[in-house]
């Protein structure tokens, strides 16, 4: 909305449905708008009077603390709350322990076994791996057996 164009009581209300009626939380854009309506429309004064009170109701209302069978209610049903029981702790920590310790063995067991099983390496395969653009088979090598 441009400075000099003039609110309507439309845009009015909605600014005081969405911002209330302290002048100082509006849009600064609208503002000015908002304020030259508000001087020259007894609808909008009534409409701002209204928000007022709406404001202070608003602002007078407090929460207070639960009740203490919906605090119960909502611990028991939260999800942390059931992790930590100590039956479901145990198995949890049981079954990570397991897990460490089949990772474990199976880390030491298969270690050696594939460096062992591997097969002596291809010169042609080596050269190809570590870039070499060419490779020469040397017959010194192959006719050796």
């Amino acid at each position: 909305m441009s400075a000099d164009e003039a609110m309507d009581e439309a845009r009015f209300e909605a600014l005081l449905a969405a911002y209330g009626a302290d002048a100082r939380r509006w849009p600064d854009a609208e503002r000015a708008q908002a304020l030259r309506l508000l001087a020259m429309s007894p609808a909008a004064h009534a409409r701002r009077a209204e928000a007022m009170r709406l404001d202070a109701a608003l602002d007078a209302w407090r929460l207070g603390p639960p009740p203490a069978d919906l605090q119960a209610r909502i611990a028991a049903a939260a999800p942390l709350a059931r992790l930590f029981r100590p039956r479901v702790l145990w198995a949890s920590a049981a079954g990570l322990a397991a897990a460490c310790l089949l990772g474990v063995m199976l880390g030491a067991g298969v270690g050696p076994t594939l460096t062992a099983a591997q097969p002596a390496a291809d010169s042609a395969v080596t050269a190809a791996l570590d870039g070499a653009s060419e490779y020469t088979p040397s017959l010194d090598a192959e006719g050796a057996g």
